[in-house]
């Protein structure tokens, strides 16, 4: 491996939150206030979650300024 590829592999952190069902939404809109400043990639079980996702999340107010990009593999090339 290059040193550039391992100097990626080094700097990545891997975080997740287990947490009850009913409190999913606001523990994920609770750790994108708290990470406001970093890059993340947020994965969803399904295509559908994320279009849901995508749709609601840059609509709460607390989320405003965020730049949200939903992507998921049954997405049009373009919109990818």
């Amino acid at each position: 491996m290059s040193k550039l590829v391992m100097s990626r592999i080094t700097c990545l952190h891997i975080e997740f939150i287990k947490c009850e069902s009913d409190k999913k939404s606001s523990q994920l809109v609770d750790f994108f206030i708290k990470n406001k400043s970093k890059k993340m990639i947020v994965y969803f079980m399904t295509f559908a979650s994320v279009d849901y996702c995508g749709v609601v999340l840059p609509r709460l107010a607390a989320l405003k300024g965020l730049n949200l990009i939903p992507l998921h593999g049954k997405m049009k090339h373009v919109t990818r």
